[in-house]
């Protein structure tokens, strides 16, 4: 389903998207891109995402090593706490 929805994405609007979004934005996505180069490789089994907006924020798991995330998640605190 997804696929479909981005069939049309063309090197034209990915120009476009780097002109237009804030160097936050753009580091997000090369993360984004680096993590499921990863997925893809086989390198991930678990993954734990907190994404947030400008308002808001969201949270969410996929795969079945929850302990390893929480583990993830203490050290991602850790970072922020150090910023």
């Amino acid at each position: 389903m997804l696929e479909s929805q981005f069939k049309n994405f063309g090197t034209q609007r990915i120009k476009s998207m780097t002109e237009t979004l804030n160097p936050s934005s753009l580091a997000c996505i090369e993360l984004l891109e680096q993590v499921l180069t990863d997925a893809r490789a086989g390198s991930i089994n678990t993954v734990g995402i907190v994404a947030c907006g400008p308002s808001d924020f969201g949270a969410q798991i996929a795969g079945s090593d929850a302990r390893s995330v929480a583990l993830g998640l203490d050290v991602l605190k850790a970072k922020i706490v150090l910023q």
